[in-house]
């Protein structure tokens, strides 16, 4: 049996930051297809199959070589600072 592709609305950790990886070729490209994303679809959804939609809130660490940036996810909103010293 075929999977479909998740919608934009399912859980964002595994499905945002795989698209951020897969596109991006530094840790600041990386970075910004996901806020791209972010900002055009949001996030959120059912925790479980047949559960009702809930906010998701989440932090990541992207790293590459040469930079590495936490970014902060909060529905369409985030926030991203430059790991520096």
């Amino acid at each position: 049996m075929a999977q479909s592709m998740p919608s934009f609305h399912t859980h964002f950790d595994s499905f945002y930051h795989r698209l951020g990886l897969e596109r991006g070729k530094s840790a600041k490209e990386c970075l910004d297809v996901i806020t791209s994303l972010l900002k055009e679809h949001g996030q959120g959804g059912p925790a479980k199959e047949g559960g009702d939609p809930v906010a998701y809130y989440n932090s990541f660490i992207i790293a590459d070589s040469q930079e590495a940036w936490v970014l902060e996810t909060s529905d369409r909103n985030w926030a991203a600072e430059k790991i520096t010293g």
